[in-house]
């Protein structure tokens, strides 16, 4: 697949074209867009994947889109809309996830991270949709046979969402505020709370 990718994704009776971004030749205007969209998604009360309740500070910023980006095994896909950014996916293949390597006879995997969708285009299947992209992308063009993504064990409604989708909860996990705060986030509860793995075999 080229940095262009012509795939259009239901948004109610809109389309949504996604894009591949190029590392050459994103601008700092296009990661500032696609970062205001990801704080959206995970700290914006206005969306129903937010984590405002556990976690304060911003998902990402656009130095960290760029670093994401220097690795060669990373691929950002955008969701376009009137010319705007309103959707996103993080992929790629990996050995390690926020949880540690993975165990040697299910690595390397498709990872999913950073799946964002406006508010507003929201609950229309545009989710659901980029996840079925990403398992396609790491399938086809990187030749994966499975996928792993990375959760908040406390997001029960997200995980219930990933479970429709085939994906299955595992045992490892990771204390998530240490992670946290080593990225300038902080957990906003007293209790502390683990990161768990998600995987799915791709047929």
């Amino acid at each position: 697949m080229g940095t262009e990718v012509e795939v259009e994704l239901p948004a109610g009776q809109e389309r949504v074209r996604l894009r591949r971004l190029d590392p050459e030749r994103v601008s700092d205007v296009e990661l500032d867009e696609l970062a205001a969209l990801v704080n959206r998604c995970y700290r914006s009360t206005d969306s129903w994947t937010h984590e405002a309740q556990l976690i304060a500070g911003l998902r990402v910023t656009r130095e960290r889109l760029r670093m994401y980006m220097d690795d060669r095994d990373v691929v950002l896909f955008v969701g376009e809309l009137g010319g705007r950014i309103v959707a996103s996916v993080k992929t790629g293949a990996v050995r390690d996830t926020v949880i540690g390597p993975l165990p040697p006879e299910r690595a390397p995997a498709g990872y999913i991270g950073l799946l964002s969708v406006e508010p507003v285009l929201q609950s229309r299947g545009l989710g659901r949709a980029l996840v079925l992209f990403a398992e396609q992308f790491c399938r086809q063009q990187l030749g994966l046979h499975r996928m792993a993504l990375d959760v908040l064990e406390p997001r029960a409604d997200i995980i219930a969402w990933y479970t429709r989708l085939g994906y299955q909860l595992g045992t490892a996990r990771r204390p998530a505020r240490k992670f946290m705060m080593d990225k300038g986030e902080q957990l906003v509860t007293e209790h502390d709370f683990d990161f768990v793995l998600m995987e799915k075999a791709l047929a």
